[in-house]
């Protein structure tokens, strides 16, 4: 999501099973700060690495995404705010839940649901071969 967002001529479109929408939600953890620096005095860092704040790079564009989460992740309710915001900025949100945590069991029945997304999206237009890799 965030390459597709740091760079939306380049694709298409973007999904994310069980993400880190907001990195700043986890500032205290996995050691970010190491690479971003200190939170409170890098805020602005932070929020040029962060997918939620990055939304604004494809709002009222024809970029559709897909979210999708187990709402027993401890990134479900940073999905499903990223979804809302998406929503409210014009951009065509597919967001789907299920019961599920952030484990490979969960992973193994969403990833088949973004392959189908993707697919739809695909065959909406036909597309030649060499404008895939622009």
């Amino acid at each position: 999501m965030y390459l597709f967002l740091k760079n939306p001529n380049f694709f298409k479109s973007a999904g994310s099973i069980s993400g880190g929408l907001d990195i700043i939600k986890f500032a205290g953890q996995w050691n970010i700060y190491k690479v971003l620096g200190k939170f409170k005095t890098n805020r602005k860092r932070w929020e040029e690495h962060s997918d939620f704040y990055l939304l604004k790079n494809i709002k009222w564009t024809h970029r559709p995404i897909i979210i999708s989460c187990g709402t027993e992740d401890f990134s479900y309710s940073m999905s499903e705010r990223f979804a809302d915001s998406s929503k409210s900025s014009g951009i065509a949100v597919t967001f789907f839940h299920s019961p599920g945590s952030h484990s490979y069991a969960y992973w193994k029945k969403a990833v088949p649901k973004h392959f189908e997304f993707f697919h739809q999206l695909l065959n909406k237009k036909i597309i030649r071969q060499d404008m895939l890799f622009k």
